[in-house]
């Protein structure tokens, strides 16, 4: 139902077909402003904002000084989680761009359509696709694990260590998920032929 209000912004913002129509919807979610309320409550004790307001700081320097520092595990694993959601992103990207300018999954979906598709060209479209996604999701893993400790919350409390033994799973997961895609969709674009092959 979202998506028909939507499109119309987009299109009054004259963006449609362009990167920016793509990225702005996803930078905010549901999702997002749960995870981080629930993070926020048990990462941040009253104490420490009315200790603020006692000393003098002003809104913004409690913001700034106390709850940006102590949110920041939780903003790293939010924007690695927001990326590639968005970069698995099928349906809202092949409404607000063109052909002319497709995202890679769009692009893929693409190279099927036809009266007679090409089956050899689906599969190097399958292999490209499947590099650079696997690409991202290991850029993501590496950049994960370069910055742990950065991560790493500052008290080594229950919630927040399952918080980054949560993100690695879930990155984890992202990533076997985008591989067997990547499988699923190699033997689905051969049809019949490539399953009669296969030893019963």
């Amino acid at each position: 139902l979202a998506v028909i209000p939507l499109f119309m912004m987009i299109a009054e913002l004259q963006w449609v077909n362009q990167l920016q129509a793509v990225i702005l919807p996803t930078l905010v979610s549901a999702f997002g402003v749960f995870f981080m309320r629930q993070y926020l409550i048990s990462a941040l004790p009253n104490e420490l904002l009315e200790a603020g307001r006692v000393d003098g700081a002003s809104t913004f320097r409690i913001f700034w000084s106390i709850v940006v520092p102590v949110a920041r595990p939780a903003m790293a694993v939010l924007a690695m989680l927001t990326f590639l959601t968005a970069w698995n992103e099928f349906f809202w990207p092949l409404i607000a761009l063109t052909t002319a300018n497709p995202t890679v999954q769009v692009a893929l979906a693409g190279l099927g359509s036809g009266y007679v598709p090409q089956r050899s060209v689906i599969m190097a479209g399958t292999l490209l696709s499947g590099y650079a996604s696997q690409a991202v999701c290991i850029g993501v893993v590496l950049v994960h694990l370069i910055a742990h400790r950065r991560l790493q919350p500052f008290a080594e409390d229950t919630l927040r260590v399952s918080l980054n033994k949560q993100a690695e799973v879930a990155l984890v997961c992202q990533l076997l998920s985008m591989t067997l895609g990547l499988v699923s969709t190699a033997v689905g674009a051969d049809g019949e032929d490539s399953a009669a092959a296969w030893p019963v």
